[in-house]
């Protein structure tokens, strides 16, 4: 399931993105 990787991964990357913004 390596789907379930690459959604983990772009989970996190948003989170990184969200927190630079504020």
């Amino acid at each position: 399931m390596w789907w379930v990787y690459v959604f983990f991964t772009l989970s996190f990357l948003l989170l990184q993105v969200r927190s630079n913004y504020e």
